[in-house]
């Protein structure tokens, strides 16, 4: 391997491995403030405008783009004691008849599952857009299916509990964190 290669190849690796350690330091730093999950790129945006104020943006964009395309951006949530929450999204549709069936999201590539995931965590972060949300999909829902006349948007979410309360007897739990109900006129 020709020296300017390897150059260009420790530089690359020693970025991407700078960008992890951001990301795990906000991670970090974390559990120190009530164990509220900074948002690494505030951390990194820090750091940037110390080195470089004019730059500092468009730097941060690029890191962030990069975190989420090589996965550094997810820290290490699943192994630290404030374990995330999971959520989730159903339908109960009603016809005419007044039968009602129960509907998860057909969602059939990789692609639309990540977008409706995104999706699913602005409609928790948001409270604003939480109505706006529901009955967007509530009236997709109802486009799909046509013999439908009222539908009602679900949300849950499955809470794991933390190592204290599980030890004191506390189980993982599926729980209902919103209903929205929607009918067609």
């Amino acid at each position: 391997m020709k020296t300017n290669h390897k150059i260009a190849l420790i530089s690359l690796l020693s970025i991407h491995l700078f960008i992890i350690v951001l990301n795990n330091i906000g991670v970090a730093n974390s559990f120190t403030k009530d164990l509220e999950l900074p948002r690494y790129s505030e951390i990194i945006l820090d750091f940037l405008k110390t080195i470089s104020p004019e730059k500092s943006n468009i730097a941060l964009e690029a890191s962030s783009v990069y975190s989420i395309y090589a996965g550094t951006n997810t820290g290490y949530g699943f192994f630290s004691p404030n374990v995330p929450t999971k959520h989730y999204v159903h339908f109960e549709l009603t016809d005419k008849d007044e039968v009602s069936s129960v509907q998860l999201p057909a969602i059939s590539s990789q692609e639309g599952m990540t977008r409706f995931s995104s999706n699913v965590s602005l409609f928790k972060q948001n409270e604003v857009l939480q109505d706006l949300q529901a009955r967007c999909w509530g009236l997709r829902m109802l486009e799909l299916n046509p013999e439908s006349k009222q539908v009602k948007v679900m949300m849950s979410a499955y809470v794991i509990p933390s190592m204290e309360a599980y030890r004191k007897g506390e189980r993982p739990s599926l729980e209902s964190t919103g209903l929205y109900e929607f009918e067609l006129n």
